[in-house]
């Protein structure tokens, strides 16, 4: 009988054990899943993060960014091409920076340049100095930059992807053509001007080529506007002195136009007792229109130039327009070449649908 109870609570035990050692079986084995499971989610979310990371990069290095590089942004005239840009980044969905000094500082200039290529941005926009930016730009267009030649400048110097702006020589033959329809073919003329850049050269061509076809026209000299306020003004009022029998000014901007206007105004001259044609526009030149110091000036459409220029850069980044087997051996350019933007006329009888000029909604 004992050996009987004995049994059975041996055998008792012994289901006890194998039940317990099947729990704890049991327990591992699905801890061991869990952890497989936890593994493969863990290597999953690893896998999402990389194709995150990935697409990042990937959205980074396709990022459109334009650049306009250049100086003088301190001088009012010059703040409708930010606006221009500011427009086409909004409405194209790419970036758009503008990089140089508020002066004409050359040397800021030309470490703005750099500073914009630095950044490896899609592509450049800039109007020709001559200031030793030639290199600086061949080596960014061989290594697959676009440039936009701003205002109409290609001297030729540097490739370019594309020109936009004032067609220049266009520029001055409507100024002089200007003079001669309000004054006459037996003028005494002055142009202020900056003699030495490329967009002015080709304006003051477009002058007297105008001029030349008159022999009552004489051209006494060419003033230099320089590149700061103080010193237009030094020179218009020192050319004012030395030839007070002037007929007419053509200024190739409202630099040298205001320059010139103020000194009329300062000498105690009456108001269009010299024609004064100008460029461009800024609140004092539109102010001296509207007193009859300066008598027209021929605009420019600063921020159309910014626009077009990228608005041309972004489709041809974009556009899949085709020509030949291969347009970049080619060397065939699957968009607008040169892009000429409009020049109003600004005069005292629509001078109120300029003034007050206000930026882009959002700027």
């Amino acid at each position: 009988m004992k050996r009987m109870i004995l049994k059975g609570i041996m055998l008792v035990m012994v289901i006890l054990m194998i039940a317990s050692l099947s729990l704890v079986g049991c327990k591992d084995g699905a801890t061991e899943s869990v952890a497989e499971e936890t593994v493969e989610e863990a290597e999953a979310t690893e896998e999402v993060t990389e194709e995150s990371e990935e697409a990042a990069e990937v959205v980074a290095e396709e990022e459109e960014l334009y650049i306009w590089s250049c100086g003088v942004w301190g001088l009012e005239v010059m703040i409708p091409y930010i606006w221009g840009g500011y427009t086409a980044a909004q409405e194209l969905g790419v970036k758009f920076e503008h990089v140089g000094p508020e002066d004409w500082d050359t040397d800021k200039i030309l470490a703005g340049l750099e500073a914009a290529i630095a950044k490896n941005p899609t592509g450049i926009l800039w109007v020709t100095l001559g200031i030793g930016e030639e290199q600086l730009l061949t080596d960014y267009y061989n290594s697959g930059g676009m440039i936009a030649g701003m205002n109409g400048t290609n001297p030729g110097t540097y490739p370019q992807t594309l020109t936009v702006g004032t067609d220049n020589v266009y520029y001055g033959e409507e100024q002089a053509r200007f003079v001669v329809d309000s004054l006459g073919e037996e003028l005494k003329v002055a142009i202020m001007t900056l003699p030495e850049a490329d967009n002015h050269i080709k304006r003051i061509a477009g002058v007297n080529s105008v001029f030349d076809k008159y022999d009552g026209i004489e051209v006494v000299g060419i003033v230099d506007q320089t590149s700061d306020q103080a010193g237009a003004a030094a020179n218009a009022s020192a050319f004012l002195a030395a030839n007070p029998d002037i007929d007419a000014f053509v200024c190739t901007s409202a630099l040298g136009g205001a320059a010139v206007g103020r000194a009329i105004k300062e000498a105690g001259l009456d108001p269009g007792s010299i024609f004064v044609i100008a460029g461009d526009m800024d609140q004092e030149l539109l102010d001296l229109i509207d007193e009859g110091y300066v008598s027209a000036s021929l605009a420019q459409s600063f921020a159309v130039e910014t626009y077009y220029a990228i608005l041309a850069m972004h489709t041809l980044k974009n556009s899949s327009v085709q020509v030949s087997n291969d347009d970049e051996a080619a060397g065939f350019l699957p968009t607008a070449a040169n892009i000429i933007t409009a020049l109003p006329f600004i005069t005292k009888d629509n001078l109120e649908y300029f003034q007050g000029l206000e930026p882009p909604e959002g700027f």
